[in-house]
């Protein structure tokens, strides 16, 4: 693969994981005042703005007959179904245990590359996955973080949110080897309104119009700029250039990051046994990276 090529991917896979490391705190607050669907209609609102406002220097291609249904079966599984789960398991369980069971995204997706794409994988690829997970989960777990803790329902459906990811992740992946990262991205935030419209209206219908803070206000327009509009471009430039679950593996520094931002910026403590978790989520996801092709190199489909 070229080595530049490879660059360009994995940055875009880095900048996209600073940028959803702090959406769990993000919704945490818009949650607060919004219901999960006011939240993603209206993140999804913001990002539509922007590639309306945007369109002169991002140009995006027609999406052809035969795609289309492709798109919409695509944009129902996320942002449609992943981000209705992931605010309903935010309402019920911690962000920090949500950011962990987020982590087994990679596993849906290894598990998707070679059920459904015939992937050959090495041992070693699932041994530092799963090496990614335990590091998170001791990143979490220890000292100040509280352990793992939530109602059982918000876990099921950030798992099951988890799931709609990943299936997400490998149908983008063959879609955006015909279309630029923008086309995709654009559709996403346009058929997102779409789908949540109904269920919008129902809300405003039923409990009336928010009673929204100005802190809830700027977590709903940093999710629609940094997340829905930034992140998921950044997401689809990165699947143009590597394979599937070389990306999803990044989804495993969004704990980090969040730990991060959080000493950075709360002024939090991070005992020793929490950073060292973090180093490890940080050297699996960088071995990954470095060893698993990209996708525009030949990979041998499985026999039998």
């Amino acid at each position: 693969m070229n080595p530049s090529a490879r660059a360009r991917g994995v940055i875009a896979a880095l900048v996209m994981t600073f940028l959803f490391g702090a959406s769990f705190v993000g919704s945490k607050v818009a949650l607060n005042d919004f219901t999960p669907f006011e939240l993603v209609f209206l993140r999804f609102l913001v990002a539509a703005a922007l590639f309306i406002l945007a369109a002169r220097w991002l140009k995006a291609e027609p999406i052809r007959r035969e795609d289309r249904l492709r798109l919409l079966v695509l944009c129902i599984m996320e942002p449609g179904i992943y981000f209705y789960l992931e605010a309903m398991g935010l309402q019920r369980t911690q962000a920090s245990t949500a950011a962990v069971l987020i982590c087994t995204i990679p596993v849906y997706v290894l598990i998707l590359e070679v059920v459904w794409l015939k992937y050959r994988f090495a041992p070693s690829e699932a041994f530092f996955i799963l090496l990614s997970i335990a590091g998170i989960v001791v990143l979490v777990s220890s000292g100040g973080a509280g352990g793992l803790r939530g109602r059982m329902s918000g876990n099921i459906f950030i798992l099951c949110g988890a799931l709609a990811a990943a299936v997400y992740t490998i149908m983008v992946s063959g879609l955006l080897r015909r279309y630029s990262a923008v086309t995709i991205t654009r559709a996403q935030s346009f058929y997102a309104i779409l789908f949540y419209l109904p269920f919008f209206g129902f809300d405003l219908v039923t409990k009336g119009l928010p009673h929204a803070s100005m802190r809830s206000l700027i977590a709903v327009l940093y999710l629609g700029v940094g997340c829905s509009f930034f992140a998921y471009l950044f997401l689809n430039i990165s699947l143009t250039h590597l394979k599937p679950s070389v990306v999803s593996t990044f989804a495993n520094l969004v704990p980090v990051v969040a730990a991060g931002l959080a000493v950075l910026i709360l002024k939090e403590h991070l005992s020793w046994t929490q950073a060292g978790g973090a180093a490890v989520v940080i050297l699996a996801v960088f071995l990954i990276a470095r060893r698993k092709p990209g996708i525009d190199q030949k990979i041998l489909p499985a026999v039998g």
